[in-house]
């Protein structure tokens, strides 16, 4: 039986020359499926950070809203106040 140094990885191992190539293409298929989660594990992370920084929007824009809708809220009764006061006098 015949062998073949053949290298996986980072690695050199001695294979029967029958086995070699398809040894060799498992490697290579192993290697773009790896590079194909690096990619998606890398797609993930953005995504993951943009629906945070959305969502960290979101709740500011909440904040703000509560805010405005607050001060909305004393105005309305500011203003209620000077109806009063003006109808009086009519």
């Amino acid at each position: 039986m015949d062998f073949e140094k053949v290298r996986i990885g980072d690695q050199t191992i001695k294979v029967a020359t029958d086995d070699a190539d398809k040894l060799i293409k498992f490697d290579s298929d192993n290697s773009a499926n790896q590079k194909r989660i690096d990619e998606l594990d890398a797609q993930i992370k953005k995504l993951t950070d943009e629906r945070d920084s959305l969502k960290s929007g979101n709740k500011q824009a909440e904040n703000d809203r509560s805010e405005a809708q607050a001060k909305a809220d004393s105005l309305e009764k500011e203003l209620q106040g000077y109806r009063d006061k003006v109808e009086g006098d009519g």
